[in-house]
């Protein structure tokens, strides 16, 4: 490892996870994936890296490769996995990481970060959102679907002194990346939305352009309606009829996107629910409010969804 400029790694080989570490390449930089154990690196290295799929063709980007048990010293980490994931995949490198390590997290949800703050207190702790079209193809294969945004900042007690340094090691030639002091209104803002498209999705079994359908309507200002005032009560204000403007708007632009919890529920895997509707609800518990519409798809999803249209 070059001492003077450590490389980051990459905890999460998912479609986010992937698309960052083939931009790092792209800008010469050497970034490693840890993938799970010794046997998924062999897989990796039969597929010839991570394949990327873009209007000019498929690429194929080899990265190095790790996995969490190594003895490694780690400075740098992204985090990339599925929220629930995320502490299960962290804990292995608890010994490794250094006690100023930089931690990028980049996920959907909420809570997660709250609880690495709890088990990492000394590591510097960024997270962010991110807009970025990208779907995995295959077991190591994404396919960009359209180009976005990411913002970063610092999470709790992380000084926001160092954002101008983080953002020159990040792959800013091939990704929009922007910093801001204060995440905790754009996490908000991203919570909110994935809590009305992400579970009726799911719920319907359909592409994110359906829910622009009149029928939906009254369904999504009802949801609307109760994350606003969940929002505006923990702090971070908003109308239900911006919310459901910008929905609606969201749904439209990525009308034939698939949601990555609607993907999960296909591929029978478990999703981020709990960190996304569970952690609003969880919301209106401590600030006394009532949510009987995101309780009642908390609970519907809670089993295989068997939606009526």
């Amino acid at each position: 490892m070059n001492k003077e400029n450590p490389i980051w790694y990459i905890l999460g080989a998912g479609a986010i996870g992937s698309l960052w570490g083939v931009s790092w390449v792209k800008q010469h930089a050497k970034p490693v994936l840890l993938l799970r154990d010794e046997a998924h690196i062999v897989q990796y290295q039969q597929a010839g890296g991570i394949s990327l799929h873009e209007d000019d063709g498929l690429h194929f980007y080899p990265l190095d490769a790790g996995y969490a048990g190594q003895e490694i010293e780690v400075s740098k980490l992204l985090i990339t996995t599925k929220s629930w994931q995320t502490l299960d995949a962290i804990r292995p490198l608890g010994p490794f990481l250094k006690p100023d390590a930089k931690i990028l997290l980049l996920q959907n949800g909420m809570g997660v970060a709250d609880q690495i703050v709890k088990e990492f207190p000394q590591q510097q702790l960024y997270c962010g959102i991110t807009t970025d079209g990208v779907y995995r193809s295959g077991r190591f294969s994404i396919t960009r679907a359209g180009t976005g945004k990411t913002v970063i900042g610092p999470y709790h007690n992380c000084p926001s002194d160092g954002l101008q340094e983080l953002l020159t090691e990040l792959p800013g030639q091939q990704l929009d990346i922007e910093t801001t002091i204060n995440i905790l209104p754009s996490l908000w803002e991203k919570l909110l939305i994935n809590s009305i498209i992400n579970p009726l999705t799911a719920l319907y079994d359909c592409p994110n352009g359906e829910l622009i359908k009149l029928k939906h309507r009254q369904r999504i200002t009802r949801l609307t309606e109760e994350a606003a005032q969940i929002a505006t009560a923990a702090g971070y204000p908003t109308s239900s009829q911006a919310l459901t403007e910008k929905v609606l708007q969201i749904a439209d632009s990525t009308a034939t996107n698939i949601s990555s919890m609607l993907a999960d529920f296909r591929a029978g895997r478990s999703s981020e629910l709990n960190d996304i509707t569970g952690y609003l609800c969880q919301q209106a518990n401590v600030h006394d409010i009532n949510c009987p519409s995101h309780q009642q798809l908390l609970i519907q999803l809670a089993k295989p969804p068997h939606a009526v249209l």
